[in-house]
């Protein structure tokens, strides 16, 4: 391999033609050279040049014409290829390059190339023996480069640690000297001086390396040697050196169990830190603070940071502690921490009361069992099912007795107990069960309505005091004491109350209730009885007013209220109802078979109107409500009073039509009406007079249809659009004597069967838009001609069926209010 090193040079500018005080820097690059007999091309590069300018320059650079000489220069691709460059070798020794141009050089980077031929192996310097920039000389410094080419690299010296040195950290760095042309080092470490076994082999591009983690007390071995692209250098000298011995651990720090804590289980796991280079511990864990042999519940030596014991004694304070040990000794005792256990779980509890399987118990049960050894509290679960769940108690008490209420009758509950202290808890007690008994219906108290009361209505609510242990009540009511003739009955009542409706007026009821409980039914009550009321006829009410309501001018008919939702009555459905006043003038008013109000319009009236209408019953009774009316006025629209469909004039002479009677207004005068005309094609032209209420048409020389379309727009901006068919022909056409069909006719097409084509005629007596269509058997349209406005007269259309397939098909002509629809046939 052959290298050329770069060379770094600061020049102090101060006042040289275009270039400023400043700092310019000047280099040549390191180079790489694999073969002899090579031409290079070595940039010379500047930095440091901005705001400044170079407008000249001279470089004189000296070279081992043994390794490499200079042998010319090139500016192609740099920030000179403007200047002038000339360049010559002074000597076998020197090249000297000088470069100057109009346009000055303001950037960075590379201002030469010099070429230089790569004569044989060796190392040389290259540098540069004078600098000049804008004719001027600044002081710069430089530092020389070297060639080296081809070689291998030099043996390493090893520096540190030194031969056979002692007590070296088992993390140290190895350092050793830098070899000239070494691109790279490897680094062997091994504990036996015939590397036969290796702890690192690296491959390095620095002078030294760290090793961590290395044993202690342990002789090392260790040597290097220089790569570089032609090869490796031999091996240096193999150093060995011996780390320090192995101190004493720390003594370690207690983790779990926390020191004075209290309520530990009985079985326990002692957890520490570890200490650093320990091998081994001693843990210790004993009655007493002394750690007495006598007191030792533990002394054991474990290779781990964590111990557990099993089955100690249950409220009793212990203390422990640890040490760290390895092969050089043994570390201090950790802090003593102590614990206390927990108490031992409780015994079982018995139950004793009621006892098991026991019948008839109450339904406020008191539940008794002995008292269990080292017990603190008991919990207790009842519950319906013997698998307890759900529970109707669940519960934790002090005592060992315990009442519990509201309890179902006639139901099966089981029971249980377990002990409980800080220690834990016992297994459950065994199971016991007992039955409650069936509930006793209890007699029923009758309220309302009192014994003996008069003059009740005929829709009655009857109240009554509950009875105890009531599920439902029975109540019957009864024409006769006896109570063969009952006319109301409930079997199932959920509460203390119920409603009957319709008694009749001027009789006496009795009444009685009895309760239902769980399995058994009370007696009667005793027997209450009333008398209702006379018939009193009361007047039928206004229950939902008829109120107001708005409509518009010329509504048409509205039926606006149904009178059997406004009017009501308690004693009958059957109402009357009669129109009382209204206002005709502006509206008619009518109530039909079905009770509902109609109002029909009267043309062009608004204003404000009341209808007033009467209710009766069958007695005579009557009530009265009114319905206020609004009619709000609506904008009527313009109106054709007359206007032809078609005209008929000879192209050439002129056609004038008085437009003044063709259109009115109900709310506008004739003068308040704005005309607007428009007439196709353009060949036809008019002209309007407003004073005359008149346009006139006329056509030079055009013969055929057009269309006269206007529109008329009253004072509020109500709109209406029409049009005129304007038929222009010339003097003696025939057309002029063709009688107008005073008919529309549709004719059957011709030839039918056909294929593809028929001829279909029709005849219009007035001018109107028509439209043909074709449709399938199915009613889809197969064809469809548009719409076009045709005058009065008979036509001819051609109808091609290329495209559709044999079968029965509907033509149909439509033009204004005429229809007719006909059927032909396709045979391919």
């Amino acid at each position: 391999m052959k290298k050329i090193a770069g060379l770094l040079f600061i020049i102090f500018l101060t006042s040289y033609a275009n270039l400023a005080m400043g700092q310019l820097q000047v280099s040549l690059p390191d180079l790489e050279i694999q073969n002899a007999d090579t031409t290079l091309e070595v940039p010379i590069t500047i930095q440091g040049l901005a705001p400044d300018s170079i407008s000249g320059f001279t470089f004189e650079v000296t070279f081992d014409p043994g390794v490499a000489i200079v042998t010319g220069h090139s500016k192609s691709g740099t920030s000179s290829a403007g200047f002038s460059v000339v360049g010559n070798s002074n000597s076998e020794t020197t090249y000297r390059v000088s470069g100057a141009g109009s346009d000055p050089i303001y950037d960075n980077g590379t201002i030469l190339k010099i070429e230089v031929q790569v004569m044989g192996s060796g190392t040389s310097v290259l540098e540069f023996s004078e600098i000049e920039i804008n004719e001027g000389e600044p002081a710069f410094t430089s530092n020389n480069g070297s060639i080296t080419v081809g070689g291998l690299p030099g043996i390493p010296g090893l520096t540190s640690p030194g031969n056979n040195r002692t007590g070296i950290a088992i993390n140290t760095t190895l350092h050793w000297e830098s070899v000239q042309a070494a691109s790279s080092y490897e680094l062997q470490v091994s504990e036996s001086s015939g590397f036969q076994s290796l702890i690192a082999d690296e491959s390095l591009t620095s002078e030294s390396f760290a090793l961590q983690g290395l044993d202690y007390t342990t002789i090392y071995f260790w040597r290097v040697r220089a790569i570089n692209s032609s090869g490796s250098s031999d091996w240096s000298e193999v150093f060995s050196f011996t780390t320090k011995e192995v101190p004493l651990p720390e003594a370690p720090s207690l983790s779990s169990p926390l020191n004075e804590s209290e309520q530990i289980s009985v079985d326990v796991i002692f957890d520490w830190e570890e200490s650093n280079l320990a091998e081994h511990y001693t843990l210790q864990l004993s009655t007493t603070t002394t750690f007495g042999s006598g007191s030792l519940t533990i002394n054991e030596s474990v290779s781990e940071t964590t111990y557990s014991a099993e089955d100690l004694n249950h409220n009793t304070t212990y203390y422990w502690r640890v040490k760290a040990e390895n092969s050089d000794g043994e570390s201090d005792w950790s802090d003593t921490f102590s614990f206390s256990t927990i108490v031992e779980a409780p015994g079982l509890a018995t139950l004793m009361f009621p006892a098991n399987e026991a019948e008839s118990a109450d339904t406020l049960v008191t539940l008794v069992w002995g008292e269990a050894d080292r017990a603190e509290s008991y919990q207790v679960q009842v519950a319906s099912n013997n698998d307890f769940s759900p529970a109707v108690y669940d519960g934790e008490v002090a005592d060992t007795v315990l009442s519990i209420g509201g309890l179902n009758f006639s139901t099966t509950y089981y029971w249980r107990v377990k002990s409980l202290n800080a220690g834990g808890e016992s297994n459950w007690s065994s199971r016991a069960e007992f039955t409650t008994g069936a509930a006793q219906a209890g007699l029923p108290t009758l309220a309302s309505p009192q014994n003996n009361a008069t003059g009740t209505d005929t829709s009655l609510t009857f109240t009554w005091n509950a009875g105890e242990n009531a599920v439902s009540y029975k109540i019957q009511v009864a024409s006769d004491v006896e109570f063969n003739s009952v006319v109301r009955e409930e079997s199932n009542v959920s509460g203390t109350s119920i409603t009957f409706d319709d008694f009749e007026h001027e009789a006496r009821y009795y009444w009685r209730v009895r309760t239902n409980a769980e399995n058994t039914t009370s007696g009667w009550s005793s027997t209450f009885n009333f008398t209702t009321l006379e018939k009193e006829n009361k007047p039928p009410v206004v229950e939902n007013p008829m109120g107001s309501i708005s409509l518009s001018e010329d509504f048409g008919n509205s039926t606006v209220v149904d009178l059997k939702t406004v009017f009501s009555d308690d004693q009958t459905s059957q109402l009357s109802f009669e129109l009382i006043d209204f206002t005709e003038q502006i509206f008619t008013a009518v109530i039909n078979e079905n009770s509902e109000l109609i109002l029909t319009s009267i043309e062009d009236q608004f204003g404000n109107a009341k209808v007033v209408v009467s209710a009766s019953d069958e007695d005579g009774a009557t009530i009265q409500d009114t319905l206020d009316v609004t009619i709000d006025p609506v904008n009527d629209l313009p109106e054709f009073v007359q206007i032809p469909d078609t005209v008929r004039f000879t192209s050439g002479e002129e056609y004038t039509l008085q437009y003044g009677n063709i259109a009115a207004d109900v709310e506008d005068e004739f003068s308040d009406l704005t005309f607007s005309f428009n007439i196709e094609p353009e060949e036809l032209t008019f002209e309007v007079s407003v004073s005359a209420t008149e346009i006139t048409i006329s056509s030079s020389d055009f013969v055929g249809e057009g269309v006269l379309t206007f529109s008329v727009e009253d004072s509020d901006g109500g709109r209406i659009e029409g049009s005129i068919v304007l038929v222009v022909e010339t003097g003696t056409s025939s057309e002029l004597q063709e009688t107008v069909p005073e008919e529309f006719v549709l004719s059957q097409n011709f030839p039918n069967p056909f294929n593809p084509t028929t001829q279909i005629q029709y005849q219009l007596p007035e001018a109107a838009s028509v439209q043909f269509r074709v449709f399938d058997m199915t009613g889809r349209i197969v064809h469809d001609a548009g719409v076009e406005r045709r005058s009065a007269g008979s036509y001819t259309l051609s109808f091609d069926a290329e495209s559709l397939s044999s079968g029965i098909y509907l033509y149909q002509i439509k033009a204004g209010s005429f229809s007719e629809t006909k059927i032909m046939t396709l045979i391919k």
